[in-house]
C-alpha cells in the first residue's frame, strides 16, 4: 500500500469517527422512539367517536344521574346524548365497577374504601338513595354491565381511569379479545400519561384521550391542598410540571391522541391552537347543562356535562 493511500484512509477514519460519535445519540433516540411508538390502529374508531360527538357535542359526565349507575346511563340516552363518561375502579376481590371516589361514602348509604370491600359487600349498598328517593335501590354496576347497556343503547362509553394501571390495561385487553367489536364503543381518558401509554401499548385499537388541568395533582377544585402529608404536598408541583411536559411534548408523539380534555376555566386560544396543530380535538370538562348550552353559543367545542334529572 502506498504512503498516499495509507494517509487517505487515516484521514477518512479521522473524519468519520467524530461524525459517527455525533450522530450516535440521535440514532439511539430515534431507535428508542420507533421502539416506543404505538402503531396507529384506531383511525376508523376515531372517526366513529368524532361523528358521535359532532352530531351531539355533549358527553354525559360520570354516566348521568345518579352518577356511575345504569339508571344514569339510561337517562343520558333518554336526553339524547351519544356518549357517556364513567369512572373505573376495582373491588377488593378484583371486580371492575363504576365509581368515582376511592370510597363509597359520598354516593352510597355505606362507608369505607372500595378497595376494602368485596363485590358482594359493595353490591349490597344503595347507590341511588342519596340522589333522591326515586332512585333508591340502585346497585353499583360492573364494567361489563355498563358496556352491555351502552352497546344496547348505541352509546359510546369513555372510561376515566385513575388507578390500577396494569390491571385496567389487562382487563381491557381481555375484554377486547373476547369481543373485538367492543373497541368500536369504548375509549379511555385519564390524567396519567403513563397509564394512557400502557393502555395504548396493550390495546392499540382503543381510542385514548388525555385529561388535563393546571396543578391537578397539587390542589383540589376548592383550592385546598391535595395531600395530607406535607412532603407529598411539597413534591406535588414538581409532579404536575413533569406530567405537563410529558403530555405536551412526549405523549402525543408516542400514541395516537385524537382528543384532549381541558378544564373549562383554562381554555384559551393558545391552548386550542397548540392541540389543533398536533391533530388533537379539544373536549371541555365539565359544566352543567345550561352552562354548556350558553358556552357552545360562542365556543364550538364538545363539552363533558353534568346532566340533571328530568324533573329539573
Amino acid at each position: 500500500m502506498s504512503l498516499v493511500s495509507t494517509w487517505s484512509n487515516l484521514d477518512s477514519a479521522a473524519f468519520l469517527t467524530p461524525f459517527i460519535l455525533c450522530c450516535s445519540p440521535f440514532l439511539l433516540l430515534y431507535s428508542l422512539y420507533r421502539l416506543l411508538r404505538v402503531p396507529n390502529r384506531v383511525e376508523k374508531r376515531i372517526r366513529r367517536f368524532s361523528q358521535a360527538v359532532a352530531s351531539h357535542p355533549v358527553i354525559s359526565h360520570r354516566g348521568g344521574y345518579p352518577e356511575n349507575t345504569l339508571s344514569g346511563i339510561r337517562l343520558a340516552k333518554k336526553k339524547g346524548y351519544r356518549a357517556v363518561e364513567v369512572d373505573l375502579e376495582f373491588t377488593k376481590d378484583g371486580y371492575p365497577v363504576l365509581l368515582h371516589d376511592p370510597s363509597v361514602n359520598r354516593t352510597s348509604d355505606g362507608t369505607g374504601n372500595l378497595r376494602d370491600l368485596t363485590f358482594a359487600q359493595a353490591r349490597q349498598l344503595d347507590f341511588g338513595i342519596k340522589f333522591g328517593a326515586q332512585y333508591a335501590g340502585e346497585r353499583i354496576p360492573t364494567l361489563q354491565e355498563a358496556v352491555a347497556l351502552c352497546k344496547e343503547l348505541d352509546l359510546m362509553l369513555i372510561l376515566d381511569i385513575k388507578s390500577n394501571r396494569r390491571r385496567s390495561a389487562r382487563l381491557l385487553r381481555e375484554m377486547c379479545d373476547q369481543d373485538p367489536q367492543l373497541c368500536d364503543y369504548l375509549g379511555v381518558i385519564s390524567f396519567y400519561p403513563d397509564l394512557l401509554y400502557l393502555v395504548a401499548r396493550t390495546n392499540p385499537e382503543l381510542v385514548c384521550a388525555a385529561a388535563m388541568k393546571d396543578w391537578e395533582f397539587t390542589w383540589n377544585m376548592d383550592g385546598s391542598t391535595r395531600h395530607d402529608h406535607w412532603w407529598r404536598q411539597a413534591l406535588a408541583p414538581f409532579f404536575d410540571i413533569a406530567v405537563s411536559i410529558v403530555n405536551h411534548y412526549v405523549l402525543w408523539r408516542l400514541i395516537e391522541l385524537p382528543f384532549v380534555g381541558l378544564y373549562k376555566k383554562e381554555i384559551d386560544d393558545d391552548k386550542l391552537e397548540f392541540w389543533r396543530k398536533r391533530g388533537s380535538e379539544v373536549i371541555v370538562w365539565s359544566m352543567g347543562e345550561e352552562e354548556a348550552h350558553e358556552f357552545q353559543k360562542t365556543v364550538k367545542l364538545p363539552v363533558i356535562v353534568d346532566i340533571s334529572p328530568l324533573d329539573q
